[in-house]
Formats: structure tokens, sequence, C-alpha cells
């Protein structure tokens, strides 16, 4: 009697990397969930953005997000930031969505300083 072996682990699509899909579920996450405060640019320009105190961290600033880790912005993602309006999302987001994100904030709204 043989045993088969399943799956629920798919083949990625033709053509598609697994940074690319980790990119696109990151922006995905983001524009759901990021998007309202940091804005479509990264740089906290939207209504609600501008009405914290203190403002959303701007992802457009190359030497300010130079300075700060990947281990860092996981800890504020998971955590939050006390005493600014980032809540934690532990708990919504698991530890590779939370990867995702940063990969996506990283590729898409740096700029040379």
């Amino acid at each position: 009697m043989g045993c088969c072996r399943v799956s629920l682990v798919q083949p990625l699509p033709t053509g598609m990397t697994r940074a690319r899909l980790d990119a696109l579920v990151g922006e995905q996450i983001y524009r759901q969930s990021c998007v309202v405060c940091h804005g479509e640019k990264g740089d906290g320009q939207t209504p609600l953005g501008q009405s914290l105190v203190p403002r959303p961290r701007d992802f457009t600033r190359a030497q300010e997000m130079a300075a700060i880790s990947d281990r860092q912005l996981a800890q504020v993602i998971a955590g939050g930031s006390p005493g600014t309006a980032m809540a934690p999302w532990r708990g919504v987001l698991n530890s590779e969505d939370i990867r995702r994100v940063i990969l996506f904030i990283r590729q898409t709204f740096l700029r040379a300083p």
C-alpha cells in the first residue's frame, strides 16, 4: 500500500520569482493596512497622517531609513511605537508578512539623499 504526499504549497507561476512574489504580497498588505497613515508615496502626506502627532514615518527619507535596520522596523511593526499612533500589528501580520512589507517599503519609497 503506497502513501501519497500532499502539499498545500503550490509552485510559483511561470516567470514569478520568490522575491517578486514577496514584494507583491508586501505591496498588497501595505495598500490594505499602511497607506491610510503612510500614504501612497510612503511620505505620510495623508489627511490622517498629517493630523497625527508625531507624524507617521516618512519612508522616502533615505538617510533616516538607512539608519533603521530591518529588524528595528519589524519590531515597530509587530509591537507598535509607544507615544505614537503606530499600533502593534503582531497577531494581525505574521513575521513573513512583516518581512514582505519591509521589502516593499525599501524597494518602493527610498530615494537618494
